[in-house]
């Protein structure tokens, strides 16, 4: 465990501590213009990819389930449910275990605002993440700026969120952690702005993060997620849920756990802030 532990450190840097400073009003104060507003009021087949393969198939600890995927109240919910056997046969399921899903927006893009108003599920042994990734990720030799996965917000940690950057095939990344008061029963909006020379990480308006290291600044299209994934991998084709994957996200399993659990995601919103490129 001790050199698990030790390899996870190598590869980031962390900071736990509760988000402090005055909120600002980036958008009003930079009249930063509106480019894609997406409510959920239903989900696009034209703007979005249910599943990220739209099919039901094995990641990680669990499955991506199109069907975990539902919109209620104005709200997106990407939901975690654990269905038994009897269960998986009834709905047409593979097997038993756990279900959740990922959306993504099927465009590509770079630079810009991106920010997205949402509520996390109190749960162990999953993690929940509103992220951008470059289909580039694997080059290596220029650190992020010939592509990146860039993770805004990612829930895994108890009372706490991860703000990422991975590159070189994700044999490199660092990470910015931060306790946000009230996570699971209150939405915040997390937000990145993203310029050819930084990346910005926000939470409720506030600086979380400033990455400005020339070459740790992504320069290429990246697509945008939305998604749940459960601890554990996939072994033969079956997922098979564990404590182990990743150090310190737990065990889905946890009795303590209360499934169905919901990831409500309010509203997405993409600005331009100056340097905002879209691929139609």
């Amino acid at each position: 465990m001790k050199k698990i532990f030790v390899v996870f450190m190598f590869f980031c840097v962390v900071s736990c501590s509760w988000l402090i400073g005055e909120p600002e009003d980036l958008v009003a104060k930079n009249g930063w213009i509106l480019r894609y507003d997406e409510n959920f009021d239903f989900l696009s087949e034209s703007d979005w990819a249910k599943a990220e393969t739209g099919e039901l198939h094995p990641r990680r600890g669990g499955w991506w389930d199109p069907d975990q995927l539902l919109i209620k109240d104005g709200n997106l919910i990407i939901r975690t449910s654990y269905f038994s056997e009897e269960e998986a046969k009834v709905k047409g399921k593979n097997s038993e275990g756990y279900y959740t899903s990922c959306v993504t927006w099927k465009k590509k893009a770079k630079f810009g605002y991106y920010e997205a108003k949402c509520k996390f599920p109190n749960i162990r042994g999953q993690w929940v993440a509103f992220w951008l990734m470059s289909e580039t990720i694997t080059e290596k030799g220029n650190g992020c700026r010939d592509g990146s996965e860039i993770d805004i917000c990612e829930s895994a940690m108890i009372d706490s969120i991860d703000t990422t950057i991975h590159w070189d095939n994700w044999t490199a990344r660092k990470t910015k952690r931060r306790k946000v008061k009230e996570l699971y029963n209150n939405y915040h909006t997390y937000a990145l702005d993203w310029t050819p020379d930084y990346q910005r990480f926000y939470i409720d308006n506030i600086l979380a993060w400033e990455v400005d290291d020339y070459n740790l600044v992504n320069q290429t299209l990246a697509k945008v997620y939305f998604s749940t994934e459960v601890n554990g991998s996939v072994v033969n084709g079956k997922p098979l849920p564990s404590g182990a994957f990743w150090p310190g996200v737990g065990d889905i399993k946890n009795i303590l756990n209360k499934l169905p659990a919901d990831f409500c995601i309010d509203y997405f919103r993409i600005y331009d802030n100056g340097y905002l490129v879209i691929k139609e």
